[in-house]
C-alpha cells in the first residue's frame, strides 16, 4: 500500500494555526498583502477573497446546476439527497426526469469531470492562500455543488472530514451567483478554529483506532454516539453566544477560506416565493496538504489520482470510474 498510516495523539495543526511569524514567509519574500492575509486567518480561522473566481466560469457551473436538476444532462452527476419518502441517496447517478422535487440536493465531486470545476477551485487566488495556509501543495479531495441553503447546524468539519492527519483541512466555499439575505447564508464562528476540545469516544471504528492513539478521544465522530454528537452541536452553540457569528453574504466570484476547527454552518431560510427557496449557488471543495496529508479513501476504495493541475495544485476522487465522464 502506497501510502501510511501512523498513530497520532493530539491532532497535529496547520501551520498557519502556530504563533509566530514562520519561517518560511520570510523565506519565500511573502508580499506584505499576503502576510496581512495569513495573520488574518491564523486569528479568524478564515478568510474572503473577493473576486476570486472569474464570474463566466461561475456562470458556467450554475448553469451545469440549473441542467443537472431539470434532468437534461445525458451523463448525471453523482449526487446526494433526500427523496419524497425521506430516505437518504449518497453518490447516486440520478437518471429520473429532474431532481426539483428533492431536498438537498448536493452535486458530488464534480471537479473529476468538470474543467470547469477544477479552474474555480484552483483559481489562482485560492491556490496562493492555500499554498501558504498550508505550507505545501494542495490536494482537493472532496467538493460538493449547492444549491440552496443547508440550514446544516453549526458544526467543524474535522469531526467528519477524514484525512490521514485529522486537523489539516481547509476549505473554499465560491459564490456561483449574488447571495441574498435570507436565503439560507453561510455562518460561521470567527476564532472558533481555537476551540478543539471536544472528543468523540470512537473506539468502534476501525479507522478511528488506526490513525489515533486514543481513539476514546478521537477528533473524529463514529456515526453512532448520537449523544455525544448533539452534545458537540449544543457546544458550538454555546460558543456562537460567547464569541458572536457571521453571515457571509458573497458576491458571484467571491471566496471564502476556512481551516480545520472552525466553526460553521447554515442559516436559516428566511424568505421564500411561495413554498419555493431561494437558491444560493455555491461550490464547496476541501483540500489537504499534499504529500503530508491524504484523504482515507486511499486506503478503503478505487479511487483516481491524484492527477496534477498545476505547479501547486492535485485533486483526486473516490466517486466516478476511472475514465472520468465527458
Amino acid at each position: 500500500m502506497p501510502y501510511k498510516l501512523s498513530k497520532r495523539g493530539r491532532a497535529k495543526r496547520l501551520a498557519v494555526e502556530k504563533r509566530g511569524c514562520p519561517g518560511f514567509l520570510k523565506r519565500l519574500s511573502v508580499p506584505r498583502h499576503l502576510r496581512r492575509a495569513y495573520r488574518f486567518v491564523r486569528e479568524n480561522g478564515y478568510i474572503i477573497l473577493p473576486r476570486a473566481v472569474n464570474t463566466e466560469l461561475c456562470d458556467e457551473l450554475a448553469s451545469y446546476y440549473d441542467l443537472a436538476m431539470e434532468g437534461r444532462l445525458e451523463a448525471p452527476p453523482f449526487c446526494e439527497y433526500f427523496d419524497e419518502s425521506g430516505n437518504y441517496f449518497y453518490g447516486a447517478q440520478f437518471r429520473g426526469n429532474n431532481l426539483s422535487s428533492f431536498k438537498g440536493v448536493k452535486i458530488l465531486d464534480l471537479y473529476a469531470h468538470s474543467q470547469a470545476a477544477r479552474a474555480a477551485m484552483f483559481s489562482p487566488k485560492i491556490i496562493e492562500m492555500l499554498a501558504l495556509i498550508f505550507d505545501s501543495s494542495v490536494l482537493a479531495f472532496q467538493q460538493l455543488g449547492m444549491i440552496h441553503g443547508t440550514q446544516q447546524p453549526l458544526h467543524q468539519d474535522t469531526a467528519y472530514v477524514r484525512v490521514s492527519s485529522p486537523a489539516l483541512i481547509a476549505a473554499s466555499w465560491i459564490a456561483l451567483e449574488d447571495v441574498r439575505p435570507g436565503s439560507g447564508e453561510l455562518e460561521l464562528i470567527p476564532a472558533s478554529h481555537f476551540h478543539d476540545s471536544f472528543r468523540f469516544n470512537s473506539m468502534s471504528d476501525q479507522w478511528c483506532c488506526a490513525v489515533e492513539k486514543d481513539p476514546s478521544r478521537s477528533v473524529w465522530w463514529d456515526y453512532q454516539d448520537t449523544e455525544s454528537h448533539d452534545q458537540f452541536l449544543q457546544e458550538l452553540e454555546s460558543l456562537k453566544q460567547e464569541l458572536g457569528s457571521i453571515r457571509y453574504l458573497p458576491l458571484k466570484g467571491d471566496c471564502l477560506i476556512w481551516i480545520s476547527f472552525l466553526a460553521h454552518g447554515g442559516s436559516p431560510v428566511e424568505h421564500r416565493f411561495g413554498t419555493i427557496a431561494p437558491t444560493r449557488k455555491s461550490l464547496v471543495t476541501h483540500y489537504c496538504p499534499w504529500p503530508n496529508a491524504h484523504p482515507l479513501y486511499f486506503h478503503q476504495n478505487q479511487f483516481l489520482g491524484p492527477e496534477q493541475h498545476s505547479r501547486q495544485a492535485w485533486y483526486a476522487h473516490k466517486l466516478y470510474p476511472m475514465q472520468p465522464l465527458p
